[in-house]
């Protein structure tokens, strides 16, 4: 995805650094909003009923919202597939030497997945978005350097 587009180079116009360009970074970008407006939306049905707080206890779980375990899980998986796709574009682009800024963009947003993926084990919610925003900001950056025109 990200770091194939590196590979080839800025300079040639390929049709594949076109289609790494328009789609697979799209994609990847695409996946963290997804994952951004989910847990935004995040509100796990509570024992009391139909998912709602009682009043006395609205603040406290605005400011501390907390995945219920079955989520945990999907969360972590979801980061530890999302890590290894990753880590498999990052060893790609240690290959190529011209491609200093998207290995040090990919290293950087590898680093947010792991932090994300200990957040999303111990879910802690808003610190998972905040994560997000960090990991989002690295992939812009990866290819922006990649694809410029884009």
């Amino acid at each position: 995805m990200i770091v194939s587009v590196g590979l080839m180079g800025v300079s040639s116009c390929s049709p594949e650094l076109t289609r790494m360009c328009a789609g697979e970074f799209s994609s990847y970008e695409n996946r963290l909003e997804t994952a951004r407006v989910a847990l935004q939306d995040y509100a796990p049905s509570l024992p009391n009923g139909a998912g709602h707080l009682e009043p006395s206890r609205a603040l406290a779980s605005a400011s501390a919202r907390q995945l219920l375990p079955e989520d945990r899980e999907y969360w972590t998986k979801w980061t530890r597939d999302l890590l290894k796709e990753s880590q498999h574009y990052l060893d790609r682009a240690l290959e190529s030497p011209d491609s200093r800024i998207v290995q040090r963009e990919l290293s950087l947003l590898s680093q947010n997945l792991v932090r994300f993926h200990a957040l999303a084990d111990q879910g802690r919610v808003d610190e998972m978005i905040a994560s997000l925003s960090e990991i989002r900001h690295h992939a812009v950056r990866a290819r922006a350097h990649v694809c410029p025109k884009s």
